[in-house]
């Protein structure tokens, strides 16, 4: 907030003055070491001054949302919708610890898409249970707006919803990495959360092995891999998510601050979370089965499971999977075991290949 009031970003090396006024430290900038617990008294003049500055910042120039109607309708969307602005509700952590500490969650592992069928199909079940198609559908919606004037209001909320939520996810400027991307919706929560954490804190997210294995993610994939500290990779055949189908993998993913280099333990294949940590605990000896033992989806631990991730082991991956020595980020493998890895950082290390050879016939 700025002298004359306007609320806005807060640069680099900003100094909370507001905050530290108010406790009488005028003088004093800088934030509390992690271990340091803020007692009663400063508590409160945070939440007041929080408080204070959402309720009085108005400032000295008017704005397009002055008493206007662009302001009431955003009013009414926001009583539908529920926006929530974690950088407004918790003004006090990112004023003063820069983010947040721990960020976890399970976010939509869906695709924001306009289904006709399904939208008409509330006023109108049989559409649905006669199995009848979306071209169909779109042909004959005239129809159905005459027999329920209703459904075109709720035809165009959700189309208007849709193509919103769509081109807000594709916002450059405020997802640089999944720009032009067809975006499953945990994409933008997890790079909205790498802005929010802390310095020190960490993020932990479950969800789809897509950012690892498609295409088009390159850039998002690499400032993941500089981020990532864990990366556990399931598949549901045990059904650890019964509402997901069987083959479907995903990961459970620990994000810290950005490194300048790559170094993450990954282990794939997991049917079983027991299997995480009995695995960080073994000693190392026995045989290291592979997916399956007995004719069973393999869930027993082993120290070989833990396959060490740096930029030399993306630089094999990248040369024997993807034919290409310059990508930084390429799709990550799912090794079963830390040998494995080791043999195709070998073989990436062979300058000559069978297609280097002019063939005989």
């Amino acid at each position: 907030v700025d002298s004359n009031g306007q609320l806005g970003l807060f640069p680099e090396g900003h100094s909370n003055d507001m905050f530290y006024q108010q406790l009488g430290q005028s003088d004093v900038a800088g934030e509390p070491a992690p271990d340091e617990r803020q007692d009663e008294e400063t508590s409160e003049v945070i939440i007041q001054s929080k408080k204070e500055i959402m309720g009085n910042t108005q400032g000295k120039y008017r704005s397009f949302f002055d008493d206007s109607h662009r302001f009431q309708y955003a009013s009414q969307l926001a009583d539908r919708y529920h926006f929530f602005h974690p950088m407004l509700e918790f003004l006090e952590v990112f004023w003063l610890r820069d983010g947040f500490d721990i960020i976890c969650g399970n976010p939509p592992w869906v695709l924001p898409s306009f289904d006709i069928v399904d939208i008409v199909s509330e006023k109108f079940p049989e559409v649905a249970i006669r199995d009848n198609s979306a071209p169909k559908v779109r042909k004959e919606i005239q129809k159905y707006y005459d027999a329920d004037e209703s459904l075109r209001t709720i035809y165009l909320q959700n189309l208007t919803e849709t193509s919103c939520t769509n081109n807000y996810t594709h916002t450059v400027a405020i997802y640089p990495y999944i720009n032009g991307i067809k975006t499953d919706l945990y994409m933008p929560i997890l790079e909205t959360s790498f802005d929010m954490a802390s310095k020190n804190g960490y993020i932990g997210i479950v969800h789809p092995e897509s950012l690892y294995d498609g295409n088009g993610l390159s850039s998002f994939r690499n400032e993941a891999y500089h981020r990532l500290v864990y990366h556990f990779q399931y598949q549901n055949e045990n059904l650890l998510f019964k509402d997901v189908h069987h083959e479907t993998t995903y990961g459970e993913n620990i994000y810290g601050n950005r490194h300048p280099d790559v170094h993450f333990d990954s282990i794939s294949n997991l049917f079983d979370p027991r299997t995480i940590d009995n695995c960080f605990i073994h000693d190392g000896h026995g045989p290291c089965y592979g997916i399956k033992y007995k004719g069973h989806w393999n869930t027993m631990p082993h120290k070989d499971r833990i396959v060490t991730i740096d930029q030399r082991a993306l630089s094999a991956i990248a040369k024997i999977f993807e034919n290409n020595d310059a990508e930084e980020a390429p799709k990550l493998v799912a090794f079963q075991t830390e040998s494995s890895m080791q043999v195709i950082e070998k073989l990436a290390e062979v300058n000559r290949h069978v297609i280097d050879f002019r063939p005989i016939i």
